[in-house]
């Protein structure tokens, strides 16, 4: 199904990205070893999400998976505001093993800002279990960061830009004996151009522990997040761009991207991106809502990689590239790698998101997300902090393979 929207909905997406970022003791019980959670494709690729279970007895939430933050927080049954009509909320007074911390927490995301109390309870997903992890129990959630069945968000970055302070979920587990390997690994199923999906369809797999050696081919190619970076978000130095087979020119210092499941496009800085058009026969600046973004002629087949350090640079298929929306009667084919630097300025009024980073040099100049992470297999791996990627296994659905293979550097 291709995307269609307003140059409205895609301004949005970019400010909501730049927003994200900020651009300026437990038992742990169920040894497993290795888990699986199978993935929901929410809107055509928009977003990804899984089940999570919390309380005694459990209660089911489907939460977006997210790389790019580090809390957990589902909406509460005394939501306020934000949560709409037929949203699966968490009830306290219905867990035996609920805590109220008494912690007022508030977290802006790009898409918008939750806020409610943080307490503890009993959390399980894809068979593994944690006692007393703390999370936000949410009663005022901004307008539309709810849709459809979603009931909240699984931050699976580091402990470092958590807001409620807690150790995360998966790192918890990783980081004891609960895990055969301290990694998590995912392969996002593709329906952006399936015009017979369903709003949420079958959406790949999160295997937590391990990694699922029947999703790719070949060895995965691990890259460590820089020694000099305190690890909070997924960041690797993206040492090669190229578009139309043709390289993009970078900056000679180091640029860090965050490799985020929770972003649906790719960010990027100003004169990168630029660069990066510069090679795409008439492409043009956005103008208006489309300021930050490229759009270009929808007859281009538009082929682009992206390498972070490793032996290989990694195509993006020209389906995930185009972007389609409607105006003035037309339709616009849209870049889906914008500008992080441009577009509209934070609306007068709104407060900058605080992810705790400890060092704030470290905030990405990269977002890499959906768009890109569709087309390969991703491993987060927590010791050594690391992220690698594989070659998809073609076989699979949705797994539309890019032009040619990963290729190597």
């Amino acid at each position: 199904m291709t995307r269609r929207a307003t140059p409205e909905d895609f301004a949005a997406m970019a400010q909501n990205l730049r927003q994200k970022y900020n651009l300026p003791t437990r038992a742990l019980v169920r040894r497993q070893g290795t888990g699986s959670v199978p993935i929901t494709d929410e809107n055509a690729d928009s977003s990804y999400s899984g089940t999570i279970s919390i309380g005694n007895p459990g209660q089911s939430f489907d939460v977006i998976l997210d790389t790019g933050s580090s809390d957990l927080w589902v909406a509460s049954t005394q939501c306020l505001q934000g949560c709409p009509s037929g949203t699966t909320t968490y009830n306290p007074s219905s867990s035996s093993s609920f805590k109220d911390t008494s912690q007022t927490v508030s977290i802006t995301y790009g898409t918008g800002a939750v806020q409610g109390d943080a307490g503890s309870d009993t959390v399980s997903m894809g068979g593994f279990t944690t006692q007393s992890q703390t999370f936000l129990v949410a009663q005022e959630v901004s307008s539309g960061l709810l849709t459809g069945t979603l009931s909240g968000l699984l931050g699976l970055g580091f402990k470092s830009i958590a807001n409620t302070g807690a150790t995360p979920f998966v790192q918890g587990l990783a980081s004891s004996s609960s895990f055969s390997q301290p990694l998590m690994s995912f392969y996002l199923e593709r329906h952006i151009n399936d015009s017979g999906a369903a709003a949420r369809a079958a959406g790949g797999v999160l295997t937590l522990g391990n990694t699922n050696s029947s999703l790719f081919t070949g060895t995965i190619d691990f890259v460590n997040i820089p020694a000099t970076v305190t690890p909070g978000f997924w960041l690797l130095p993206v040492t090669g761009v190229t578009a139309q087979g043709t390289a993009v020119s970078l900056p000679s210092q180091s640029q860090l991207a965050a490799i985020d499941t929770g972003t649906t496009l790719i960010g990027g800085p100003t004169a990168a991106v630029a660069a990066l058009y510069t090679n795409i026969p008439g492409a043009q600046q956005g103008t208006g809502s489309l300021q930050g973004y490229y759009t270009f002629p929808c007859s281009t087949v538009v082929n682009i990689s992206m390498s972070f350090g490793g032996a290989h640079s990694w195509p993006i298929n020209p389906v995930d590239f185009k972007l389609e929306a409607s105006t003035g009667g037309k339709t616009v084919c849209i870049g889906a790698v914008f500008d992080l630097s441009g577009g509209t300025s934070t609306s007068p009024g709104s407060s900058p998101p605080n992810k705790r980073q400890l060092n704030p040099s470290t905030n990405p100049d990269w977002i890499v997300g959906d768009t890109f992470l569709k087309n390969v297999y991703s491993v987060f791996r927590y010791d050594p902090p690391s992220v690698g990627f594989a070659q998809l296994n073609p076989s699979l659905p949705g797994a539309g393979s890019a032009p040619g293979t990963a290729t190597p550097r």
